[in-house]
């Protein structure tokens, strides 16, 4: 009740309530979605992470390129020492590597791109 009281003193403008009720309106029924075009995005994903898999496998020779374990031994074997393949570790990586552990690089950065990981959720 107290709440109450103090918040009397601040009316809601109206097109807030406007806002309120719409917003209500589409957590009630939801959003449309354009399914085809989700199912496109994700699959048209999976094809592009397919082939980078592909020459990433070839390129380091590792069954699973994706493990960062894995991937931190094979540049080590190339001659590169990282502690981390974090986003900010890559990009910093792929400033001083040419050749394929540049490729090797550029790849997981691909690899790891989650743009359709809202697509997945519809």
């Amino acid at each position: 009740m107290e709440i109450t009281q103090k918040l009397e003193r601040f009316p809601v403008p109206k097109n807030e309530w406007g806002n309120y009720w719409m917003d209500q309106d589409i957590n009630d029924r939801g959003i449309r979605i354009d399914q085809q075009l989700v199912n496109n995005a994700i699959r048209c994903q999976k094809n592009f992470h397919d082939q980078y898999l592909q020459v990433s496998q070839k390129l380091t020779g590792l069954a699973n390129p994706n493990p960062p374990l894995q991937l931190k031994d094979w540049l080590h074997q190339q001659g590169v020492k990282t502690n981390s393949l974090s986003k900010a570790a890559v990009t910093q990586l792929l400033h001083t590597t040419t050749g394929t552990v540049h490729q090797v690089l550029s790849l997981r950065q691909l690899l790891s791109k989650s743009s359709v990981k809202k697509y997945q959720a519809m």
